[in-house]
């Protein structure tokens, strides 16, 4: 089976792992969205906008993908993940396969880096500091 069929027959088991709420941050607000919800809901009414002032990793956003979505972060970062969670666009799945097979293909032991070069004999005796991206 060529790699882009393994990745679309394979998408439901993916996107159990690719889901925003994965993304670790201290002041994520994912144990917070029933709570949030509920407010919204008793003081705002059927409202058909939302403006996630402070998106960060854009757990509040998700929780409301039926409504017409502003997401505000400082972070870049954040900015871009925003992006890629709440466009309107398509998945390129092939685009997607391509970029996972390039990091997954690239042999990086020969690589020179930071760590190899300025820890590698005092760590872990001049191994390098690279693995194989799974």
């Amino acid at each position: 089976m060529q790699k882009i069929e393994w990745l679309e027959a394979n998408l439901d088991f993916l996107m159990e792992y690719f889901n925003i709420n994965n993304r670790r941050y201290l002041g994520n607000k994912y144990k917070l969205l029933d709570w949030i919800k509920l407010i919204v809901n008793e003081q705002c009414g059927d409202i058909e906008s939302l403006f996630d002032v402070f998106s960060g990793t854009g757990s509040v956003a998700s929780a409301s993908t039926d409504k017409r979505l502003v997401v505000n972060d400082m972070m870049y970062s954040n900015y871009m993940a925003a992006l890629c969670w709440f466009s309107s666009q398509k998945i390129d799945h092939s685009k997607l396969a391509d970029i996972i097979n390039f990091y997954n293909d690239f042999n990086a032991l020969n690589e020179t880096i930071y760590m190899s070069e300025n820890f590698s004999n005092i760590l872990l005796s001049g191994k390098t500091f690279s693995n194989k991206i799974n």
